[in-house]
């Protein structure tokens, strides 16, 4: 499986948080991305895992446009786990 994205941007309403970023991850590759709170880290895996949808550019899995998958497709391939969770009450 490889991931790869060319020119990726993405902003929250006005504020851009990614700009023009391209990767690639592939397959069998310990990858890691590092900078300081607030640098868009969160923000990129979110939309590498088509949770946001970027602004501009394009993100492929196995060298498929990721908007046009399936919602069942992508999941049997690509998974997300935040490092925190909502508490949730009962």
């Amino acid at each position: 499986m490889s991931v790869r994205c060319d020119r990726l941007s993405f902003a929250y309403e006005k504020k851009s948080i990614i700009k023009e970023i391209s990767l690639e991850v592939e397959r069998g590759r310990i990858t890691g991305i590092a900078g300081p709170n607030g640098a868009g880290k969160s923000t990129l895996l979110k939309c590498l895992c088509n949770i946001y949808e970027p602004d501009e550019g394009v993100i492929y899995l196995n060298g498929r446009e990721i908007a046009c998958l399936e919602g069942r497709e992508l999941a049997k391939s690509l998974g997300y786990v935040p490092q925190e969770q909502a508490a949730v009450s009962a």
